[in-house]
Parts: structure tokens; C-alpha cells; sequence
């Protein structure tokens, strides 16, 4: 499983180029040409524009028919991970994989943060939200009169039963 992009007007950053002798000058047809100039390359935009996304589940055999996802990104930044979220991916996965693949299948992916995720990350930093999120887990007493660092300390406890979710194998 992996996913790449493509920008408008994408190329690759190294060409070859040939350095032209007479011989390549005349067989060429490129009497217009210096000898010595280097020829070839692209004159092409820099890649900078709409950016598609693809995605896609390859086997032995290939791409694995209806796993293909592509997107045009809407962002504008320059690396588009930034366009594939934990809910975006899982939505493909639910939705356009899952029983695409063989059971018994293997899946094998990178470390991209939204191929794995916490169900529950815990609280946010401010207070309210700290003791609202420890009172949900059944935390008792009085929390006011607590710092912020001490309440985060109490969250600890919690954290360590947080359930890590991946689509793919235990959570």
C-alpha cells in the first residue's frame, strides 16, 4: 500500500543531456545546434500548481483492482501528506478496500502518521478541558485546586489504557 502525488507540469529534477558531436549534430537532423551545446532535457514548469494525489493496494500481480484513489488536493502546501488525514484514510479503507482483499492478505505500509492514530489523544492543554476529559474517565474529588501539570500527570494513568488504532492486525 502507498500513495505519491504529482503536481501540474511535474518532472523529474535530473536529465540526461547530450553534449553534441557532429556525428549526433548530422544524424539528428540538428544543423541548428553548436557543437559542443548540450542537448536534451525538458522545458516544462516547475511542478508548482494542482497537485492530484494517488493512492492504491499493489500485489504480485499488480495494482489491486478497486483500490486506485485519486484526488485533486486542495491544500496548498508542499508535501501532500498534508492532504491524507487519519479520517480521510480510514474512509478509503472502509469504503474502497477492505473487501478488495484476499483473506490471509498482507498488508504492508509506511509509518505516514495517518496510517496509524490514537482513538483518544487525550485531553487538550487547557484546564476545564483537562478536568472534563478525567471526570469522563471517572475521576473523582475536588480537581479545581490542582495545576495544570499535575492534572496532566493524573491523565497518565488513562493514557496507558488509550487504544492505538490501526486498520490493519490488533489495535
Amino acid at each position: 500500500m502507498d500513495e505519491t502525488w504529482a503536481n501540474k507540469g511535474h518532472r523529474r529534477n535530473n536529465l540526461w543531456l547530450l553534449q553534441a558531436d557532429e556525428k549526433t549534430i548530422k544524424m539528428a537532423g540538428l544543423e541548428h545546434i553548436k557543437k559542443d551545446a548540450w542537448i536534451g532535457g525538458m522545458h516544462l514548469p516547475d511542478g508548482e500548481g494542482k497537485r492530484i494525489i494517488i493512492a492504491a493496494f499493489m500485489s504480485e500481480d499488480g495494482i489491486v483492482k478497486g483500490t486506485e484513489k485519486v484526488f485533486v488536493g486542495r491544500k496548498n502546501s508542499r508535501d501532500y501528506h498534508d492532504e491524507m488525514n487519519g479520517e480521510h484514510f480510514e474512509e478509503y479503507i472502509r469504503n474502497q478496500v477492505l473487501d478488495k482483499l484476499e483473506w490471509g492478505s498482507v498488508v504492508v505500509m509506511d509509518k505516514a502518521s495517518y496510517h496509524s492514530r490514537f482513538h483518544d489523544k487525550g485531553p487538550e492543554r487547557r484546564k476545564d478541558d483537562i478536568i472534563g476529559w478525567l471526570q469522563e474517565r471517572g475521576e473523582q474529588g475536588q480537581l479545581d485546586g490542582y495545576t495544570v501539570a499535575e492534572l496532566l500527570e493524573m491523565c497518565n494513568k488513562y493514557k496507558k489504557n488509550t487504544e492505538y488504532k490501526r486498520w490493519f492486525g490488533r489495535s
